[in-house]
């Protein structure tokens, strides 16, 4: 009786939902590895009016299926993150994949391939590069049991404007060979905020054609100086929130056959549907896909193996 007068006294009781106020918090304590709220959102839910409150909670169960079985949050320290990233860049240990929906690079090592590494986190063989950079709060989802780790930053982490026409960047100072930084770099302007697709050339036919482009979109560039693009061959460079992809491979023909090593595909219809992620692959809306990776062999990361 005493306790029911002193609940009456003191006010409805606050709902705070299943996970307000008791979160299962990341190694860092700054992210909700139950329904991905960051340190900011979980503060918010603590001062909210009760209806505003509910109105968050009712979309909990959306966001748990964003990263239950499609992908679910790695909880990795940054031991761990570094971890990944070195083992991520051995022979045979997977594929990496920058870039876009319809216009993106792949590299990988294979055993035999000549491979020099600058550091922990960068490689080059004969058909590409890549090299890794690590970011304070990335985010690593897991997509179906390990099929692919993708690498994430949240979106208000990304600086910079999306580019949407030809633009000369000057020499390639930041190429991961020395022997790359005097040629010259052109950003195609594909419209991201998160994604920057390159072409590198030493060729001065192609740099004057690409110079008088500039300024305008790229479905106009490749309409004019497509075949040329193709005759060349000129590196393609890819360029992240945490790193650079190179790829010096041949441009394949339309309808050909990638190439098992480092390749890059560049096909506008998909290119068009606007996605960050692959059809079916799905990660919080708040979070920018950076890159992805598919482990292949026996590749160990921190809580899983893939087979």
């Amino acid at each position: 009786m005493i306790a029911e007068r002193k609940r009456e006294a003191a006010g409805p009781e606050r709902r705070t939902g299943p996970n307000i106020g008791r979160c299962r918090l990341n190694t860092r304590r700054d992210f909700c590895i139950e329904d991905v709220r960051n340190d900011e959102q979980m503060e918010t839910c603590r001062q909210i009016s009760e209806e505003l409150l509910w109105q968050v909670l009712s979309t909990l169960p959306k966001r748990r299926s964003q990263i239950g079985e499609e992908a679910r949050t790695l909880d990795w320290n940054e031991d761990e993150m570094q971890a990944f990233l070195q083992n991520s860049l051995l022979p045979q240990s997977g594929r990496w994949v920058f870039g876009l929906h319809g216009a993106l690079g792949e590299f990988r090592t294979r055993e035999g391939d000549l491979v020099d590494r600058d550091g922990n986190f960068a490689v080059a063989c004969v058909h590409g590069a890549v090299r890794l950079r690590e970011r304070r709060r990335l985010r690593a989802f897991e997509w179906r049991q390990g099929a692919a780790i993708i690498l994430a930053l949240a979106r208000k982490q990304i600086v910079g404007l999306p580019n949407a026409c030809l633009a000369s960047l000057g020499r390639d100072e930041a190429a991961i060979r020395e022997e790359d930084r005097d040629a010259r770099l052109f950003d195609l302007g594909i419209g991201s905020a998160i994604t920057q697709f390159c072409l590198r050339t030493r060729d001065p036919l192609l740099i004057r054609r690409l110079s008088e482009l500039e300024g305008e979109a790229w479905p106009l560039v490749l309409s004019r100086i497509g075949r040329d693009i193709q005759e060349t061959s000129p590196h393609r460079v890819i360029a992240s929130p945490i790193g650079r992809m190179e790829v010096f491979s041949p441009i394949q023909a339309a309808g050909g056959r990638p190439p098992k090593g480092p390749h890059t595909r560049f096909f506008p219809a998909d290119i068009a549907m606007g996605r960050e992620l692959p059809p079916g692959v799905q990660i919080p809306a708040e979070y920018a896909p950076c890159a992805i990776f598919y482990p292949t062999g026996r590749t160990r990361y921190p809580g899983g193996l893939q087979d």
